[in-house]
């Protein structure tokens, strides 16, 4: 199933993302506050660390084929995702966050983005 969703300044469609997400999807998720797109780099279960915006996935640097900036300076873990949780990313590191997304806020792997136009 596809959602659209749109914002002030942009438009998404997003599929659904049951029953799982994969490493490497752009997924569209709900902060509780705000939209964010991001590239699920971390799967429930697996042991990551993130050093230099270099991602490991137990202990073993993650061969990103998507071009993504790795000159950032923020190191994490290494530690346990959770069960029902992902680790995402944004391809710029140095100006983007890393951060842990419960499922259940993920509303789909983003399909189509672009600017939005007045109704």
């Amino acid at each position: 199933m596809s959602r659209v969703v749109k914002t002030a300044t942009s438009q998404c469609q997003a599929e659904s993302s049951s029953p799982r997400n994969h490493r490497g999807d752009l997924v569209l998720f709900w902060t509780g506050q705000e939209l964010f797109i991001k590239r699920v780099v971390g799967l429930p279960g697996e042991e990551i660390s993130v050093a230099n915006g270099i991602v490991c996935i137990g202990g073993r640097p993650l061969n990103e084929s998507y071009p993504c900036s790795k000159d950032a300076t923020v190191t994490i873990g290494p530690g346990i995702i959770g069960q029902n949780q992902f680790v995402v990313a944004g391809d710029n590191r140095p100006e983007s966050l890393i951060m842990v997304v419960n499922r259940g806020r993920i509303v789909g792997r983003l399909v189509v983005w672009g600017k939005s136009t007045p109704d």
